[in-house]
């Protein structure tokens, strides 16, 4: 009786162990952030939950056509549900200041998605290829 206790216990352990880790899936993220309606924007970048560590690394984003919109395409495997970020000028001056950070939504399968903002204006458009 003791031993069939032992299977059922182990047997309970190793359904909650392997339940609880969940398949990373690939995803392909593109940001973009228009900034034309400010004053001669140099440097762009976006930070997060995404980079190591989180928040503290700004990922460079770039505007080859000068065209004032800047773009960064960032691809990796995660189990995550969702992210947090913020855009950012000039190095280390946050967008949406006292405002709740962007949320980047993930669904659990591999995805390629393009992500467009206006520079300080929170209403973003997230959209799946």
């Amino acid at each position: 009786m003791k031993n069939l206790k032992n299977r059922v216990i182990l047997s309970i352990l190793l359904l909650v162990i392997s339940g609880c880790v969940q398949e990373e899936h690939r995803k392909k993220v593109t940001f973009t952030v228009d900034t034309n309606a400010m004053d001669s924007v140099s440097e762009v970048g976006v930070r997060g939950q995404f980079t190591s560590p989180p928040w503290q690394v700004t990922v460079p984003m770039f505007d080859k056509d000068k065209d004032g919109i800047f773009e960064v395409t960032i691809e990796d495997k995660t189990a995550q549900s969702s992210v947090e970020f913020k855009f950012v000028i000039e190095g280390d001056q946050y967008e949406l200041e006292c405002q709740p950070n962007r949320i980047l939504k993930f669904k659990y399968q591999p995805e390629e998605i393009i992500y467009s903002g206006v520079f300080d204006q929170g209403d973003g458009e997230q959209k799946d290829l």
